[in-house]
C-alpha cells in the first residue's frame, strides 16, 4: 500500500472566507452567471476565465458564490501549476505542501497530483472522505483541475450539510457526539462540525478502509460508517471530467468520492488545498 499522502501547512494563516451575501458582481458591475448543476445544489460559474490576479471585487465575488453553492464548476480553462497556485489564494493567503514526492510536482509542491496510475500520482480514494482529514490544520477549500481526463474516474460529491438534515432527530444526536480518527496519523476530528461562515451544520467524514468513527470512550461505530455511505451516495452529484474543468469545493460543506478509471486509459488530476477550521458542533450530555 502506498505511503498516505500529506500536506503541510506553509505557513500558519488559514481560509479567510467572508459571510456570503445575495449579490455577485465583478468589479464592472455585471453579475456572475450560473448554471444549477443536477442534485438541487452546486452551480457551473459560465462567463469566467482563471487569468492573473483578479480584482478584489472578483475575489469577494467568488468567495461569496462558493460559499451560497458550495462546489463550483468552471469548465475550459487553462491552468498551469504556478496560476492554479496563485487561484488558489484568492481563497486563502496560504496553500499546503503535499507529501509524498512521487505525488507532488518537484517544482510546485503545493500541487497534489492524482492519477490511475501509480507511476503518475497517488491512487484516486475510492472511498467518501473530507480533504485533510488526516490532517491537524484540516482543509477548508480544495481546487481541483483536471489535467487529463479518461472516458471514466467520474467524481462523486455529497453535500454534508443537506445530508445531515435528512437524518432523524435521533441519528442526528448520535451523531453529534462521535469523531473520526484518520487510518495512520491518529489525528481525531468531530464528525459534526458547523460552518464557521454560514452556520450551517455538516459532516466532516473520512471512510477510508482503515479510518474509524468512534464514540467519546473511543469504541469504534461501524454501523455508522454504513449509514453516512448510503446517504452520501444517495445525494450525491457525479461529476464526469471534461478536459480544462476546474471544481471547486468548500470542503466544510461537501465530501468526495472517487471512481474506478482504467488504467489503460491515463487520467490525471492537480489538487491545491487551502487549510481553515470548523467549529465541532457541541455533544448534548446523556
Amino acid at each position: 500500500m502506498s505511503p498516505h499522502p500529506s500536506c503541510a501547512l506553509a505557513r500558519s494563516e488559514t481560509a479567510t472566507v467572508p459571510a456570503a451575501s445575495a449579490t455577485q458582481r465583478f468589479a464592472t458591475g455585471t453579475q456572475f452567471e450560473m448554471r444549477p448543476l443536477s442534485g438541487g445544489w452546486g452551480a457551473e460559474l459560465l462567463g469566467f476565465e482563471i487569468t492573473g490576479s483578479p480584482s478584489p471585487e472578483v475575489v469577494r465575488a467568488l468567495r461569496e458564490a462558493l460559499l451560497e453553492h458550495s462546489l463550483l464548476l468552471l469548465r475550459g480553462q487553462a491552468l498551469p501549476p504556478a496560476r492554479h497556485i496563485r487561484f488558489a489564494r484568492v481563497f486563502g493567503a496560504h496553500v499546503h505542501r503535499c507529501t509524498p514526492t512521487f505525488a507532488v510536482l518537484p517544482a510546485f509542491p503545493e500541487i497534489f497530483r492524482v492519477s490511475n496510475r501509480g507511476t503518475q500520482g497517488h491512487p484516486d480514494r475510492c472511498y467518501w472522505h473530507s480533504d485533510g482529514a488526516y490532517l491537524e490544520d484540516r482543509t477548508a477549500i480544495t481546487v481541483q483541475h483536471i489535467v487529463t481526463p479518461s472516458d471514466r474516474g467520474d467524481t462523486l460529491y455529497a453535500n454534508t450539510t443537506r445530508v445531515y438534515d435528512h437524518l432523524s432527530p435521533s441519528q442526528r444526536a448520535r451523531l453529534d457526539c462521535l469523531r473520526t480518527r484518520a487510518q495512520t496519523t491518529g489525528v481525531v476530528h468531530s464528525l459534526v462540525q458547523r460552518h464557521p461562515h454560514t452556520g450551517r451544520t455538516g459532516l466532516y467524514v473520512n471512510l477510508h478502509p482503515r479510518a474509524v468513527i468512534v464514540d467519546a470512550e473511543g469504541r469504534e461505530q461501524p454501523d455508522v460508517e454504513d449509514l453516512l455511505r448510503d446517504r452520501l451516495t444517495a445525494g450525491s452529484y457525479r461529476h464526469r471530467w471534461r478536459r480544462g474543468d476546474v471544481v471547486m469545493v468548500d470542503e466544510l460543506a461537501v465530501a468526495g468520492c472517487g471512481t474506478p478509471a482504467d488504467p489503460r486509459s491515463l487520467r490525471v488530476l492537480h489538487r491545491v488545498t487551502v487549510p481553515g477550521h470548523a467549529v465541532p458542533r457541541h455533544c448534548a450530555a446523556r
